[in-house]
């Protein structure tokens, strides 16, 4: 009988698992910012970045974010901005990068889609995480987020669109 019921919990297990999606968007950017440094060590900044994305469903464009970074004394980092994202057909999304001082991993933080033109409405207030890396000359970031069936096959259609 056990064994039976872990057959069954493997089968539900993979079944679930066949049915969730993810949005996975790469970005590389320059990065530009103009940092305040103060006597108690903390610091403030607001930045720019541009750069350009693709994502695993065959999309890619341009990406212009704008924001502020604060780091408090206990070198706890916020951060909070906000990317106008456009596709190759110039279509535009806007998503926001979020990040508070209580998270722990360096360079992570939540992005919610906020607004968005024609074809990207449907993930209009889907929330993501997203990781950052900054180099000397070029910064990297990988935003992941979690789809339903109905996303991801609306995804797949604008591939298709493109290709066809």
């Amino acid at each position: 009988m056990k064994y039976i019921v872990l057959i069954l919990l493997s089968f539900f297990n993979q079944a679930l698992r066949a049915e969730t999606y993810e949005y996975i968007m790469h970005s590389h950017y320059i990065l530009d910012s103009n940092m305040f440094k103060f006597t108690d060590g903390s610091a403030y900044a607001a930045f720019k970045m541009s750069g350009s994305w693709t994502d695993n469903y065959g999309n890619f464009g341009s990406n212009n974010c704008g924001g502020q970074f604060e780091l408090n004394k206990r070198k706890q980092v916020r951060i909070y901005g906000v990317c106008e994202v456009k596709d190759a057909q110039e279509s535009k999304r806007w998503i926001t990068l979020e990040r508070d001082f209580g998270v722990e991993e360096v360079g992570a933080g939540i992005s919610i889609q906020i607004d968005s033109e024609k074809k990207w409405r449907f993930l209009n207030g889907l929330k993501c995480g997203y990781g950052i890396e900054h180099g000397k000359k070029y910064s990297y970031s990988i935003t992941k987020c979690k789809l339903n069936k109905e996303e991801h096959n609306l995804l797949s259609e604008l591939f298709n669109e493109k290709i066809n």
